[in-house]
Formats: structure tokens, sequence, C-alpha cells
């Protein structure tokens, strides 16, 4: 039974390639949900690591405070702009000056945070100068 339905090589190729890519792209997001969402279990390892402060709160874009548990866009650009206009952060304590971050915040991130007293050791700070 014939549709009329034929395609050229170049269209055949065409749908073919888009077919595998939106298979590749379902995949990764399955494999996206699972290691994210507590398919995989870490086996082998330490039950917690101390990698220290990672986030330099005075040097750092709103991109990389973005990387703190509960901060958006939004959240993140605040923090900037009052480091910006009200000076550094020299505590944990002084992020309480932005609009939304009160003490149980604060003490949340203290362990992800870099201030200018701490010493860093052998983490990796981000943002910090070279």
């Amino acid at each position: 039974m014939d549709l009329g339905l034929t395609l050229r090589t170049q269209d055949r190729q065409t749908i073919l390639i888009l077919l595998a890519l939106a298979a590749a792209a379902m995949l990764a997001f399955h494999w996206q949900r699972r290691v994210w969402h507590g398919g995989f279990v870490a086996v082998d390892g330490p039950s917690s690591v101390d990698y220290g402060p990672l986030i330099d709160a005075n040097r750092c874009a709103w991109p990389e405070l973005c990387l703190l548990p509960g901060v958006g866009r939004v959240l993140a650009e605040r923090i900037v702009a009052e480091r910006e206009g009200g000076g550094e952060f020299l505590s944990p304590q002084d992020l309480t000056r932005v609009h939304g971050i009160g003490p149980a915040r604060v003490e949340r991130w203290r362990s992800l945070l870099f201030f200018p007293g701490d010493v860093p050791g052998d983490a990796t700070v981000i943002g910090a100068l070279e």
C-alpha cells in the first residue's frame, strides 16, 4: 500500500539523527533523576567527608551563591547587592543584613562559607582570589 510517503535519503537521515538525539536526551534525563534522587548508592567510601568552607562569601558571584541550600537567583543577587553596598561580610552573622536571611539560615550555611578570618586548609574555595 503506497500512500505517497516517500522520503529522500537526506530526510531519512535527519529523522534518524533527531530520533537518536531524543533517545539520548531521555536516557540522560533518566540517569540524572536516578543520581539526584537517590537511585545510586555510594559503596566503599567514608560516611561523611569534611571539605571545609567552599564558597567565599565576599568574592563569589551570584551563580556560585546558588550552590547554598535554599538560595535561588533572587536571594543570591540580594546577597551580592548587600555586599557591594554595605561592605564585606566579616562573619556569618553579617549575612543577616540581607533581607530574607536569618540566624537559622546562616547556621545551615556556616560550614559551606568562607570569611576573611577563616583558614581554608586544603579545601578549594569558590570565588577566592588567586
